[in-house]
């Protein structure tokens, strides 16, 4: 009976670490990928960069001047996460044009942003608003 209760002692103590253990080892990819530093391998009209989140954070911090962005464009964003191109008006241009600068969001059709009709989010435009949804 006694070794029993030891047995049983041990495997009270040992369970949630066996557990935790074994989760670290099935999503260490993605636990790795979540880590300041981890590296993001991005492939840009054939080439390869290798960088970290921060980097990324500042190049679209810098091409949206310095500027954080508004209710307004997080709202578009976040509309914009739905599949498919979006319908534009030329009073939506104004709020859209900094994001497009940095990258956020393309137009559907070719030209410029003057020119379309519809606009989609970029996949870097994409991971921010996922990003963002996982911090909210």
């Amino acid at each position: 009976m006694q070794i029993a209760q030891i047995i049983h002692a041990y495997i009270e103590v040992l369970a949630w670490p066996t557990v935790a253990v074994l989760a670290m080892l099935l999503y260490r990819g993605i636990i790795r990928s979540l880590l300041p530093g981890a590296k993001v391998k991005l492939t840009i009209s054939g080439v390869t960069v290798e960088t970290t989140i921060p980097v990324i954070e500042r190049s679209v911090t810098e091409s949206l001047g310095g500027e954080k962005l508004t209710h307004e464009q997080w709202t578009w964003l976040r509309k914009l996460r739905n599949p498919g191109p979006q319908s534009i008006s030329d009073a939506d241009k104004l709020v859209l044009r900094p994001l497009r600068d940095a990258g956020l969001l393309r137009t559907s059709e070719r030209g410029f942003l003057q020119d379309p009709r519809a606009v989609e989010l970029t996949s870097l435009g994409k991971l921010m608003v996922d990003a963002s949804e996982r911090t909210a």
